[in-house]
């Protein structure tokens, strides 16, 4: 033993050894040589002597008071080699025999805490300060179990304890640095860990600590030195360039950042933090395919990762993959039932899969969390086109309280309150929005763009619908809502857009912003898609008076009449008509509002059913096939292409493609594959000389036609605008993809030929 105390180990190993070979069972001599060996680094070979002793008083039963350093010196061996539950039994045993020897308590309280049973810990910790309260070590360490526990107020009051003993303790001052960190108050824990930094400046944990407090603090440019300094020193770390990474994301260096994240992933390829930080980064710049990778390596990484599980669902809705995304969000609910975001995120992948249920969820995350804005507005909005105005303004009018430059929100609360017969109020709704966020972006789905698009929008009336169209694209897409009166910045306009798309195409609703926009488009100056002025020319009365005429070609007369020219007694606007004839309310498509009247006495009716200021009268044509069907054909146009999109087949007049039976009768989707294949098998040439009329007469470079085939031969029009949808949500009726993506094509392509001509 004297040999032992004096540090000459070789010699104290030696007569250690020869004693046990006389008394094999001395459980001091096993116990002394345990820690001996210990000391040299052999922690296997000490575990072996220290349990052989443990074991010898197991047999002999001869275990006292003075046996609890055994166990504590084979708790401490049995930790360091990772056997935690083995050091834990060996601590509790120790303390059996002597409840307060202090350093088997705050020993049993290490091992707890690395295996983060806080409770557990903070009893130790506890029990080990009633004995010895000036002990600043264990007041430490209790304060990070208090902080494992939740309970920020206790780690602080104990952290400051320990402080208050011992002001000069390097390590008091840094756990509060990071704990100050951790509960969100950067600018005390900056002050803790510049104190920590006064007593040690070259702690390079404590430096990087003070970056990340700093970059808290939102301090960017003083972070990003910081961390600077410490990538200088250690530039294989990928913890600096992690921090820089973020650093230079806050102060929106974003090259820098992709620089540093990419270099922590080479570093530290196994690190969760690090793919998912890069991740982010990618997704921000808009590059989707090299985001989802890096996403989900991060998650390969580490499988329950909340942050890359919603940023995952949130990048494959916006690569219009709604379907995709519901997966991660469920997941991240078996982790957290009560997440609200993700919640809130299947209710949009739902929305944009045109799925009604998206309303459920809508509601079951303003439940978990009612001043959720963004849930509060996407329900406010799905309501409102549902046709449950009132209670869709009750929700966007929320949204707008929690979070008043909310844009969309007023832009959306402008298109109920106009439905809503409110055009004063819904007018100040739109202002607002546009006040807000006069020109929003799409960015192009390559990041880098080919070119960019500078699109009209009339807030609240119709337009063009444009989802599809320019989603996914080489381009990037600026949106421009467009009020009469309004003072634009022609000069950042100009700068936004190689062409301009106007996007406004319902002449009832929008004449006046049409006209706003058609003087907006010759002042810039650009290459123009569908200008505003030709838009105005197509009314359902002015087209039907444009295509009069086509040779092969039958154009329903059309009558656009105020409310009271149908209300008198006989009304006047109706000689020429015979029943049965077609009304609907102005301004309305895909059937709602219109009907046959065979009757005068049901004109009347239909008024009174469907109040308006204006409707629109025609002439009915039987269009029927010969098997009693009706057929409905719609082409798009798209430049000097004529493209097909859809062939509805009804037993019914009035047909529109998501009403019919086509779903389940396989003969129907048979001829609508067959037409889209080959259109020229039902459209002879002179029904195409008719279409190439209809494109040269209505003069814009996008637009869609509803026609027909009548008995006799010529080509039926029913509709004719720029405001028809095309989408490729074609799941039940897949054989339309191809086509559905040829227009998308045909249409990116004529953006790009224009801009190239100008």
């Amino acid at each position: 033993m004297i040999r032992h105390r004096a540090g000459k180990l070789r010699k104290g190993e030696k007569l250690y050894r020869d004693l046990l070979d006389r008394e094999p069972d001395n459980v001091t001599c096993l116990h002394l040589l345990g820690t001996l060996v210990r000391s040299d680094g052999r922690i296997a070979e000490a575990i072996a002597l220290l349990a052989r002793a443990a074991a010898t008083l197991d047999r002999t039963g001869g275990a006292t008071p003075q046996h609890a350093a055994l166990y504590n010196d084979l708790g401490s061996a049995l930790h360091a080699a990772g056997a935690a539950a083995d050091a834990t039994a060996a601590y509790r045993r120790g303390l059996a025999l002597d409840p307060h020897m202090i350093s088997l308590q705050t020993n049993l309280g290490a091992v707890l805490l690395s295996g983060q049973d806080f409770a557990g810990a903070a009893a130790c910790y506890e029990a080990a300060l009633r004995q010895d309260a000036g002990d600043v070590a264990c007041w430490c360490e209790l304060a990070t179990t208090y902080r494992g526990m939740g309970r920020g107020d206790d780690a602080l009051a104990a952290c400051r304890r320990a402080l208050a003993l011992d002001p000069k303790r390097f390590e008091t001052h840094h756990r509060l640095g990071q704990l100050l960190a951790a509960l969100g108050r950067p600018d005390e824990a900056i002050a803790a860990l510049d104190a920590a930094l006064g007593i040690s400046p070259r702690s390079w944990l404590a430096r990087l600590n003070l970056a990340q407090a700093t970059a808290l603090a939102h301090r960017h440019d003083v972070a990003i030195e910081l961390f600077s300094r410490l990538a200088a020193e250690r530039p294989n770390d990928a913890s600096v360039h992690l921090g820089l990474a973020s650093a230079c994301t806050a102060a929106n260096r974003l090259d820098a950042a992709l620089k540093h994240s990419k270099r922590a992933v080479a570093l530290a390829p196994g690190d969760a933090n690090a793919q998912f930080s890069l991740a982010r980064l990618l997704h921000v710049r808009n590059a989707l395919p090299e985001a989802e990778r890096a996403y989900r390596t991060a998650l390969r990484l580490q499988p329950d990762l909340p942050s890359a599980l919603l940023n995952l669902a949130a990048l494959l809705i916006a690569s219009h993959r709604p379907a995709e995304a519901i997966e991660p969000c469920r997941r991240l609910l078996t982790l957290e039932p009560a997440n609200a975001e993700a919640h809130c995120l299947i209710g949009t992948a739902l929305m944009a899969a045109g799925d009604d249920t998206a309303i459920d969820w809508f509601r079951r995350c303003l439940r978990l969390k009612p001043d959720f804005a963004a849930a509060l507005f996407r329900l406010g909005m799905l309501l409102g086109r549902r046709g449950d105005d009132i209670e869709a303004r009750s929700y966007l009018q929320q949204a707008i309280a929690l979070q008043p430059d909310y844009a969309a929100a007023h832009a959306e609360l402008g298109n109920v309150l106009l439905r809503l017969g409110e055009r004063g109020p819904a007018r100040e709704a739109h202002l607002r929005s546009w006040q807000l966020e006069p020109v929003t972006t799409l960015p192009a789905a390559t990041g880098a763009a080919d070119f960019s698009v500078l699109l009209l929008l009339g807030p609240g009336v119709g337009n063009t619908p444009y989802r599809y169209l320019v989603g996914h694209s080489v381009y990037h897409s600026h949106f421009l809502g467009i009020l009469p009166g309004l003072d634009l910045d022609l000069d950042d306009l100009r700068s936004r857009g190689d062409i301009v798309v106007n996007l406004i195409s319902d002449v009832d609703h929008g004449r006046d912003v049409l006209l706003a926009a058609a003087a907006v488009v010759d002042r810039l100056g650009k290459p123009i898609i569908n200008h505003p002025r030709k838009i105005l020319s197509t009314d359902r009365e002015t087209a039907a008076a444009m295509l009069a005429g086509i040779p092969s070609c039958r154009v329903p007369r059309t009558r656009y009449c105020a409310r009271p020219e149908l209300t008198a007694p006989d009304p006047a606007a109706l000689a020429t008509f015979s029943f049965p004839l077609l009304i609907r309310k102005a301004g309305t498509h895909g059937g709602e509002a219109f009907e046959r009247i065979q009757a005068p006495g049901e004109l009347a009716d239909f008024v009174t059913t469907h109040p308006a200021e204006h409707y629109y009268v025609s002439e009915y044509v039987d269009y029927r096939s010969a098997d009693n069907h009706f057929r409905k054909y719609r082409f798009i146009f798209v430049h000097d292409e004529i493209l097909p999109y859809h062939l509805a087949i009804s037993t019914h007049w009035k047909v529109h493609h998501y009403s019919t039976d086509m779903r389940e009768r396989v003969w129907m989707q048979n001829e609508e594959s067959a037409f889209l294949d080959a259109p020229g098998t039902v459209f002879n040439e002179r029904h195409f000389a008719a279409l190439r009329a209809i494109r040269t007469r209505i003069d814009l470079e996008f637009f869609g036609l509803d026609c027909s085939i009548d008995p006799a031969g010529h080509v039926v029009v029913f509709e004719v605008n720029a405001s028809m949808l095309v989408h490729d949500d074609n799941d039940a009726f897949p054989y339309k993809s191809p086509h559905v993506a040829q227009i998308k094509a045909a249409f990116d392509q004529m953006l790009a030929q224009r801009r190239a001509r100008s």
